[in-house]
């Protein structure tokens, strides 16, 4: 043979040979699988109670207004008055005898008055006739605005001294209950609050308060208006009614609770101030919020964020705006779709456009 033909017999048994050495591609790695499954709607409602004290629908402390000695008290504790009603007749000497001064000076003022009004018209005549010079007249029209001035400052004092002499009778102010009285028969009393004591207390309780604190998280489900139970453990089994009348429009820093005042109606008295109470709220829900598993939120610097499955097994990561932590579920109040397929555990390795296998989360199994 020839050594040309051997040479090409030679490459044409290498060539396949050589083909079928050559080391094969590595295989697709298997798409990852991950486990999904449906946000839910927050439960239909729910009731909160909340610790409060009763309160008084107005209360307030009644001192006197003038200086004096008790001549007689009207009102005990427990009674109820109306507004008006006289509860503290008071013998105040100086007081009547002031009147009686301020009521001489008017009468003195008046007749100052009228002398320096009749020298006054009687100088214009004269005036006239050109018998006494212009600046008498003048000097007598002042004397006469004098005098009126002083007229005027008597009647005033005259009328401060009547009020004060009206205070001798203490009246309530409006119509209540009188919780507290401080006065005897007899006891000095001076006048104004201050230092002193009051001689009564009287409480508005035909209507009745609750202040409570609702917390920051119920903010968006409190509102005016709002009906509350009142509930008060000497009357089991009893919810009196009443409503959000209005809230403070602030938070309270220290316990980041919104003041919520609660009006209720107390015509036949059962209440009284002072009660220990729980006012209980029934709150709807709110139809936006969803609630995840807390283990398929995944935070960055960028925020919160939320992996789905679409229909065509591929990852889509989705922004979200959270709401509440509620220990193993958090609050979605954006970003998410009730009917979404939501992972568990994301990783950082599922990224937008992935292709996935999907797999429901398995029930619970049941209990025994």
């Amino acid at each position: 043979m020839r050594p040309q033909f051997a040479l090409l017999a030679l490459m044409l048994i290498g060539g396949p040979a050589s083909a079928a050495d050559a080391p094969a591609a590595p295989p697709a790695p298997p798409p990852p699988v991950v486990i999904f499954t449906h946000p839910v709607p927050p439960p239909a409602a729910g009731e909160v109670t909340l610790p409060g004290t009763i309160e008084a629908w107005q209360e307030t402390p009644i001192h006197a207004r003038t200086n004096g000695y008790v001549k007689r008290w009207h009102a005990e504790i427990g009674q109820r008055v109306e507004a008006g009603a006289l509860l503290v007749e008071l013998d105040a000497p100086e007081v009547d005898q002031a009147l009686a001064a301020s009521r001489a000076a008017v009468a003195q003022a008046e007749a100052n008055q009228n002398l320096a009004r009749i020298n006054f018209e009687r100088w214009q005549k004269l005036v006239a006739r050109k018998t006494v010079p212009e600046y008498e007249l003048d000097e007598r029209e002042a004397l006469f605005k004098a005098r009126s001035a002083d007229l005027l400052a008597a009647r005033a004092n005259q009328q401060r001294y009547e009020e004060l002499s009206r205070f001798k009778r203490v009246l309530a102010p409006f119509a209540g209950t009188i919780t507290q009285r401080m006065v005897e028969n007899g006891a000095l009393i001076d006048a104004g609050g201050g230092n002193t004591h009051p001689l009564y207390t009287l409480a508005e309780t035909q209507r009745l308060r609750i202040r409570v604190g609702v917390p920051q998280a119920r903010l968006r489900e409190i509102g005016t208006g709002m009906p509350a139970a009142v509930l008060v453990a000497e009357f089991p089994g009893r919810r009196f009614a009443g409503q959000v009348a209005r809230t403070a429009a602030a938070i309270e820093p220290a316990s980041r609770t919104l003041l919520t005042e609660v009006e209720l109606d107390n015509a036949d008295g059962t209440l009284l101030p002072g009660l220990y109470a729980q006012v209980a709220f029934k709150f709807a829900g709110d139809a936006a919020l969803l609630l995840v598993p807390t283990n398929t939120v995944r935070f960055d610097a960028r925020g919160a964020h939320i992996a789905t499955v679409q229909e065509d097994k591929t990852i889509r990561i989705l922004d979200v705006a959270l709401g509440r932590n509620l220990g193993t579920q958090f609050e979605v109040v954006g970003g998410l779709d009730a009917k979404a397929s939501v992972v568990l555990n994301p990783t950082d390795l599922l990224k937008d456009g992935l292709t996935v296998v999907a797999k429901p989360l398995p029930p619970p199994p049941p209990k025994p």
